[in-house]
């Protein structure tokens, strides 16, 4: 039970930052929090963050750090599907993949 409230105030912290838009922190939190705590019942809120965090902050980002972000977000995907692919969450996470593809596509063209 103590274990648990510990879980719990790590994700709130982590989520905190998500909702402040400290994307960078909140993908640190998120990180600490599953590592910390592997066995979690916190892991797909945990993960879906993550992925939602690195999606805005990928999104958002200057032109020359956009294409690495866009690969982690695209990592964290990934994961977060690998580990949940029944998740009520892979309705919403697969529009945003589909604008990191776009968005991808944007960036190679540009290059190009």
């Amino acid at each position: 039970e103590l274990t648990y409230k510990l879980e719990k105030k790590s994700f709130e912290v982590a989520h905190q930052y998500y909702h402040t838009e400290d994307y960078i922190a909140a993908i640190v939190a998120f990180d600490n929090l599953l590592s910390e705590y592997l066995g979690t019942s916190l892991k797909e809120d945990a993960l879906y963050f993550k992925f939602k965090a690195s999606y805005e902050l990928a999104i958002n980002s200057v032109a020359f750090k956009k294409e690495e972000r866009i690969k982690n977000a695209l990592k964290f995907h990934d994961r977060f599907k690998r580990n949940f692919s029944n998740s009520s969450y892979l309705k919403e996470t697969n529009k945003l993949l589909n604008n990191l593809h776009k968005e991808q596509e944007i960036l190679l063209a540009a290059k190009n």
